[in-house]
């Protein structure tokens, strides 16, 4: 379309006063090319907030965003009230005003009421949850923030309000980094989705450690596309199994999930060289991805099913044989969530199910367990699993305090959680030396059966 010009006039009368320019190209400049625009949009955050700059990025040839003094670990950077935001057409549960979903919250949904209710978080629309929000929006700071596979802040929204936190101490005169992705991803995946979605490459020093860890895995072969490929397939392997729990009876194949264990074994078998060898040990290492994320997805697809001794021995594996398990961020929070969830499921259980279920479990785990490392028989303790259960929980409740913050409404909710299950049982003194001694024998217990060497440095959870 020609792009038409009317003369400052506004006369329109003749064809003089139009000028058809089909090849105009609209200006396109940089934020930090225009000082003062940075100014007015780092002043329109408001206060408090910690010293900000927008200047020529270090990471491209845009622009960045810098902290102009130090900036600690687990402050709130800055926090705005989206302006310009909308919500997926096929997300009908939300709100589209304060972005509320009316159908998340922790612990099983609310029973379904015919009558709609006004939203009680907004007080304006309908269709409202106080647990969790999800929102699209676009905001002028948080657009000149760069990407980063290690980043040193990250993005969060609760209602109207986006949040920027800072994960790590940053440096004054240090640029801003968020994840634009899945961090949890294996670096292929990453760099393919940052190419398909933003057009670039990441070479952070995650990236470039993992690359070389890949390498390192294959010698003398420096080919990656076969284990790239291994990881296409266990990705597509889990898109399966997850349609399948969604739409129950049409995939019958993927509906088994002890197949789909098999199946993943095979996969990660095949990948390296000796992993399928009939005397050779498998030789993908347990933390490398998509392995640790595919338990996690198995231990929610078993939950789902009723069947939470398998579940919690998956989610087990891919929390605590991760880099990730002995980290921390937001990405910790929401899996130890999940873990913790599975714990308290499975602990409610009558001894006689888990006795059952663990037995049938066991079977199939040996049926199929290429090498894999063998699980306890018994189910641990009541005791245990509660002791294990109090301690992940206490733990995830003061990293999300120093992640989110302790007046978000996902932090107030995890502690809800745990104040509500030591009130059952008085006696627990969580924090206290007693019940850290306790935590430590119950874990090791639970961490033995699920066939993890609790004892092993690193691995498993240290009380603070």
């Amino acid at each position: 379309m020609a792009n038409v010009v009317i003369d400052n006039n506004g006369g329109h009368d003749g064809a003089d006063d139009i000028i058809d320019d089909d090849d105009y190209t609209p200006p396109r400049e940089a934020f930090h090319t225009n000082p003062q625009l940075c100014k007015d949009l780092i002043a329109r955050l408001g206060s408090p907030v910690p010293p900000l700059a927008i200047r020529s990025s270090s990471i491209c040839m845009g622009s960045g965003l810098f902290a102009a003094a130090e900036i600690d670990a687990g402050r709130e950077i800055y926090c705005v009230t989206l302006q310009l935001a909308a919500i997926d057409a096929d997300e009908t549960s939300f709100c589209h005003w304060c972005f509320r979903d009316q159908t998340a919250g922790f612990g099983r949904p609310s029973k379904e009421n015919g009558a709609v209710k006004a939203c009680t978080g907004c007080k304006t629309a309908r269709f409202c949850s106080k647990k969790e929000s999800v929102g699209y929006a676009f905001d002028a700071v948080t657009a000149t923030i760069n990407h980063s596979c290690d980043p040193n802040a990250f993005v969060y929204f609760e209602g109207r309000k986006l949040h920027i936190r800072s994960l790590k101490k940053i440096a004054a005169g240090e640029e801003i980094t968020i994840c634009y992705l899945d961090p949890t991803l294996d670096v292929a995946a990453r760099q393919a989705l940052l190419q398909h979605e933003y057009f670039f490459d990441c070479n952070c020093n995650r990236c470039r450690a993992e690359h070389k860890e890949k390498l390192t895995l294959l010698k003398p072969s420096k080919d990656l596309d076969p284990l790239h490929q291994a990881q296409r397939e266990i990705h597509a392997l889990l898109r399966s199994a997850m349609r399948a729990a969604k739409h129950p009876g049409i995939y019958p194949s993927f509906e088994d999930l002890p197949t789909i264990e098999t199946k993943l074994r095979t996969i990660i078998n095949n990948a390296v060289p000796g992993g399928g060898a009939a005397t050779a040990p498998c030789c993908w290492p347990e933390h490398l991805e998509p392995l640790p994320s595919a338990r996690l997805v198995l231990a929610n697809l078993y939950l789902d099913q009723g069947k939470p001794i398998p579940a919690l021995r998956n989610a087990l594996k891919g929390k605590f044989l991760s880099i990730r398990g002995r980290g921390g961020g937001p990405e910790w929070i929401n899996e130890m969530t999940d873990v913790t969830t599975v714990l308290v499921i499975a602990g409610s259980l009558p001894r006689e199910t888990t006795a059952e279920d663990n037995n049938n479990n066991n079977n199939n785990n040996n049926n199929n367990n290429d090498n894999e490392t063998s699980s306890c028989s018994s189910f641990p303790s009541v005791d245990d699993i509660k002791a294990v259960t109090y301690g992940y929980l206490y733990e995830t409740c003061r990293e999300a305090g120093k992640v989110f913050g302790g007046e978000a409404e996902f932090t107030k909710g995890l502690c809800t959680m745990l104040t509500d299950m030591l009130r059952t049982n008085p006696r627990v003194r969580v924090g206290t030396r007693e019940f850290r001694v306790q935590f430590e024998k119950a874990q090791k217990a639970v961490l033995a059966w699920a066939g993890i060497d609790g004892g092993s440095e690193g691995v498993g959870l240290v009380l603070s």
